[in-house]
């Protein structure tokens, strides 16, 4: 869909101090985050009302205006300020890199396509600009933030005739986009943790006609076929020759369906696998590529818009979608377009209106958004929800698929449920008849964990990480985790004794993180060596005998 918009502020009814919540996997996109001046739309203000509507995620275009031709350290300074507004409410964000962020005319996009130029191959100027002068500056200066990049809106979204006006480019060349700016990313700069996704194709059925092209899967399957022919495109063939992938982490999908009806569950699910079925017919069907679906809506009437359906219907059309995504293994995150009615742009999307009170679809999307404590069936962990609740969606960030949904699942003696996007980074919160604890990266621990099978080796944990010593230190039901500057993250197994040597005269050494103790009796008592850290000098000369033992 093609967007010229501003955000509006929310009425007071999203400003009451409400509960700390966290969306999921699932998200909003609100138009601009930063207008034509460098205001920032974005506000702390904003991302707090959606992060009270559960909303997990958040999509920003990315606009280069005014002055700036380049991605120069002002306008990024401008999406800094969008971006961190968003994290700092516990928001995670998804960055669209599309033809605003490198603009040109259409021309130029489509220049040199194998499609109506016989032995071209679709490789231009633009394609290799866009990779170098947009996606580079762009995921290098947030890749530390945002981890995932939707490379064009609508591909396959003409106006006028095919091929011309709206967002289209030719599968030719847009094969190529995705294949510079893939190699650039992923080869060139050496980062490997952001995934960068197929730009979401237009899906419809308008006049009712539901079908493979109009659900923009034959636009896909053409970048695979004529990115695969070497005669057509060679996009593709060039990136699997040389690294042995195909150029693109994810598919993005947009779903625009009945939007003046009542949409079927089927169709929605229909629209869907037909997307993922271009991807399998290339890449087979054990791929572990998702689908991001980026944009789907339906707007509502009212007296300034005859066009659309009722709020009512609004609400059955979202909660049939959200049941069908929410069934579809697949799918890795959902978008709703949009968070508020603007009526300068003459959307009507909102699940809030232009005055930012609820509409009728409000609670049923802030229900679907919900998933901090929540099991799979819909039911409640209580004690997972109320922990969350008092740590809040800023600390702890949103649930996330590690291997287990998004959801609360079990987990050896309890339960647990996986969080990322928050201060803590990323964490598990786990839950039993011991406790309620929280096993975070904020120094490590949560990957040490994982890369070292913690469950079976290390157990269920008996408390949160704390201050230990000159670092920290995590208790488990089989042991200890310490974390410290100088020995980063180690493991002790219960019983463990440590040892204590002389390992040159006058020299007492220990490794791992202990406290060494002293005495001037064998039976103690024994106190701190205040400061004392291996290798210690032994003070010779004392008048009294010493001895020595360590404590954990």
């Amino acid at each position: 869909m093609t967007k010229l918009f501003r955000i509006a502020g929310c009425a007071s009814f999203l400003s009451l101090a409400l509960p700390v919540h966290a969306g999921g996997p699932y998200g909003n996109d609100n138009g601009w985050a930063v207008d034509n001046s460098g205001d920032i739309l974005l506000s702390s203000t904003v991302a707090g009302q959606m992060s009270q509507g559960e909303t997990g995620w958040i999509r920003i275009e990315m606009r280069l205006f005014g002055t700036h031709t380049h991605w120069d350290s002002t306008i990024l300074g401008y999406y800094d300020s969008a971006v961190n507004n968003a994290r700092n409410a516990g928001i995670q964000v998804l960055l669209l890199i599309d033809n605003g962020s490198w603009p040109d005319a259409q021309s130029n996009w489509e220049a040199n396509n194998s499609e109506n130029n016989p032995g071209a191959n679709g490789d231009n100027a633009y394609v290799e600009g866009y990779a170098t002068n947009a996606v580079v500056p762009i995921v290098t200066h947030f890749h530390d933030r945002v981890k995932f990049y939707e490379l064009w809106n609508e591909p396959n979204s003409w106006t006028t005739s095919y091929g011309v006006g709206g967002t289209f480019l030719y599968p030719s060349n847009y094969g190529w986009l995705l294949a510079r700016s893939w190699e650039a990313i992923h080869i060139k700069q050496q980062i490997a943790d952001v995934t960068l996704f197929f730009g979401g194709v237009f899906g419809h059925n308008i006049g009712g006609i539901s079908s493979y092209g109009n659900a923009g899967a034959q636009f896909i399957d053409d970048t695979y076929n004529t990115g695969t022919n070497i005669s057509k495109g060679a996009s593709f063939n060039y990136i699997k020759t040389n690294y042995n992938a195909y150029p693109l982490d994810g598919l993005g999908e947009h779903l625009y369906l009945s939007t003046g009806g009542t949409v079927s569950s089927n169709t929605f699910r229909q629209y869907l696998d037909w997307v993922h079925q271009a991807c399998t017919k290339y890449e087979g069907a054990g791929t572990l590529k998702k689908t991001f679906i980026t944009e789907f809506g339906w707007k509502t009437t009212n007296s300034s818009n005859a066009s659309g359906v009722s709020q009512a219907l609004q609400d059955t059309n979202l909660v049939t979608a959200f049941s069908a995504i929410q069934a579809t293994p697949y799918v890795q995150m959902a978008i709703w377009f949009q968070w508020q009615d603007n009526p300068a742009g003459g959307l009507w999307y909102g699940v809030v209106d232009s005055s930012g009170s609820p509409k009728s679809s409000y609670p049923d999307y802030q229900r679907f958004e919900r998933f901090e404590g929540i099991y799979a069936n819909r039911t409640t962990n209580s004690a997972i929800q109320a922990y969350f609740y008092g740590r809040g969606q800023a600390v702890l960030g949103n649930p996330f698929d590690n291997g287990h949904g998004p959801w609360t699942y079990a987990f050896l003696n309890g339960y647990a449920q996986d969080f990322d996007g928050g201060s803590h980074h990323k964490l598990t919160l786990m839950s039993s008849t011991n406790g309620t604890f929280e096993l975070n990266d904020l120094h490590g621990l949560w990957s040490f964990y994982g890369t070292n099978n913690g469950a079976a080796n290390y157990g269920y944990p008996l408390t949160s990480e704390f201050t230990y010593g000159n670092g920290t230190r995590q208790n488990f039901s089989l042991g200890y985790l310490t974390w410290d500057a100088v020995h980063r993250v180690l493991w002790y197994p219960a019983g463990f004794r440590p040892a204590l040597a002389i390992s040159s005269p006058g020299i007492l050494s220990w490794s791992g993180v202990y406290f060494l103790q002293s005495a001037t009796n064998v039976t103690g008592p024994f106190a701190d060596v205040p400061g004392a850290a291996s290798p210690y000098p032994l003070n010779t000369g004392a008048a009294d005998p010493q001895f020595f033992r360590l404590r954990n």
